[in-house]
């Protein structure tokens, strides 16, 4: 921490200038503003513009500016001298530089990677500089192991900033990866190694949807929809927000008999425009159900409807037959309720969260009311606020909601020490260690290897940029080796961080693992199996050693 004014003096500014320098051998060069914030120095970009802004700051303190001119690389030769004198002195000797390589040098090239591709991408530019492309140099069956295969899509992904979207096969081509396209093709398509790796297929590009890739998102929307064996009809999917596929299926599946033949789903006959206009064939329809599903004399839910493929019956209730009470009254069905005095049991407002916890696959955390009203829970939501409200009903039935927390642990922290036990041994339990004349907390320690990962999440570390050097740093200095797992939209650190997005699980355990053999020249048996699966390995467990800690822990602050 800096005393009070120290900023104010314009000595202070240049000390710290020239220690940046220095730390990073660039002598008599004038930092930029997103290079001295990107590593933690934030408080010294802030202090440059307080003294007239850094183009200012250069040309009174005597510091050499990057900046180009305006068109100064208009002609290719101007960018080939660039580009060599830059690969002679950092990078490899014939070979392009990828952009996240141009990016990540200091002092960074942004400039270089734009005016790469005004002259048309780095697969061009290479071949008129005479360099050939770093992924040109993969050796014979490179791609049979699904870990080099990973690797290069990952790193593709990041050079892109695609954002956990995997590429497609034009985009691989235009940067001249045809041979990366040939092995995603090799082990099973681009949806699939996509599933794998924990990447969004990209369904806005040209060239995605194939009758293939129809039959595989109809699949996984009856699946996450929980329809079993029918075909949605062409409205429904549109109600679900599935346009796209709808489109996708008469376009490129052949149509919705063809798609529902090929998975041998079960069709229903198409109603003729304005059938449900017709208060008796409301009637009609919903009397058949009940006798082949229902319970006879009672009201089936909007969820039985939808869970057996009768979406067109439940809208067509809702949106012409008045709605369900309406219509239960005068078909004198007795409308689907809970017994009176049900929610006045606390014992049922208890199984009913649980219950809905494993539905949302989030056991031991008390759900918000807005997660009770988008689960159509409006009767549980009002019992708990009868009972107390929702800190009061989390902390007697032992829950995180409010008043409970993981803190200092989190869940996205737990999840990957749980799957990167599969692998190494880790301790839970195991969290400090002594370094720099004190002890300090850590995340996850693999004590055969040596190393330490931290996980830093968006929302606690977007302002630590400068303490999380610090900490690593004294973490070295103390012979640890430290791999810092850093959530989007944090940059790196150190060339040693692993940039992850939040929420992708999967794809986050993936690249850690990738890392870890990559570069503590450790083989992880099983890595090649592990990548193939689509889900986590150790999910299950991870989610009881969550529940056991929440259940133990009341009258924390919720600062997750």
């Amino acid at each position: 921490m800096k005393p009070s004014g120290y900023w104010k003096d314009v000595e202070n500014v240049k000390e710290e200038i020239v220690a940046f320098n220095l730390t990073h051998c660039t002598p008599g060069v004038m930092p930029k503003e997103n290079d001295l914030k990107a590593r933690g120095f934030g408080s010294l970009a802030n202090a440059v513009h307080q003294h007239g802004g850094f183009k200012k700051f250069a040309l009174e303190h005597g510091y050499q500016t990057f900046r180009k001119p305006n068109d100064y690389y208009r002609k290719f030769e101007v960018l080939k001298h660039e580009l060599l004198d830059w690969v002679s002195q950092f990078g490899i000797p014939g070979f392009m530089p990828t952009a996240q390589q141009l990016k990540v040098a200091f002092p960074p090239r942004h400039d270089l990677v734009s005016a790469i591709g005004k002259h048309g991408g780095f697969s061009p530019v290479a071949e008129k500089a005479s360099l050939r492309m770093s992924h040109d140099k993969k050796p014979d069956g490179y791609y049979d192991d699904i870990t080099n295969l990973a690797r290069e899509v990952y790193a593709f992904v990041d050079e892109n900033h695609l954002s956990s979207i995997m590429p497609t096969a034009g985009q691989l081509g235009e940067a001249g990866q045809t041979g990366l396209v040939r092995a995603i093709c090799s082990h099973g398509g681009f949806w699939s190694v996509a599933n794998c790796l924990g990447l969004t297929p990209n369904r806005k590009q040209k060239g995605y949807w194939t009758e293939e890739t129809v039959d595989l998102e109809l699949q996984e929307y009856l699946r996450l929809a929980q329809l079993e064996g029918v075909m949605p009809a062409d409205f429904e999917l549109r109600e679900a927000g599935r346009a796209d596929l709808a489109v996708a299926i008469s376009r490129n599946g052949g149509g919705m008999h063809a798609a529902a033949q090929r998975l041998g789903l079960a069709t229903r006959a198409q109603k003729p425009d304005g059938y449900w206009n017709d208060a008796e064939a409301i009637e009609r329809e919903l009397l058949a159900f009940v006798w082949d599903y229902g319970t006879q004399g009672r009201m089936p839910t909007q969820a039985n409807l939808m869970k057996a493929g009768r979406a067109d019956l439940a809208i067509a209730i809702s949106r012409y037959g008045g709605g369900w009470s309406k219509v239960a009254k005068e078909l004198g069905l007795e409308l689907t309720q809970m017994p009176k005095d049900f929610w006045s049991d606390i014992e049922n407002v208890k199984s009913s969260i649980l219950a809905l916890n494993e539905r949302r696959g989030r056991p031991g955390e008390m759900p918000t009311k807005t997660d009770l009203d988008l689960a159509g829970e409006f009767s549980l939501g009002a019992a708990i606020e009868k009972i107390g409200g929702y800190p009061a009903v989390a902390a007697m039935f032992g829950l995180s909601a409010g008043t409970i927390s993981l803190r200092p642990r989190s869940r996205e922290e737990l999840i990957l020490a749980h799957e990167l036990m599969s692998f190494v041994a880790i301790d839970l339990e195991d969290h400090k260690v002594l370094a720099g004349g004190k002890t300090r907390d850590v995340d996850i320690i693999i004590r055969p290897l040596n190393l330490i990962v931290e996980y830093d999440s968006h929302h606690w570390h977007k302002e630590n940029t400068e303490q999380d050097r610090t900490k690593t740093e004294a973490l070295q200095d103390g012979g640890w080796k430290v791999v810092r797992v850093r959530e989007e939209p944090l940059d790196r650190i150190f060339p040693s961080d692993v940039l992850v997005r939040k929420g992708q699980y999967k794809a986050i355990c993936n690249r850690v693992l990738l890392h870890l053999q990559e570069t503590q020249g450790v083989r992880l048996a099983g890595l090649d199996h592990y990548l193939l699966k689509r889900d986590l390995g150790n999910i299950a467990v991870c989610n009881l050693y969550i529940t056991d800690i929440l259940r133990t822990r009341r009258g924390w602050v919720n600062e997750e």
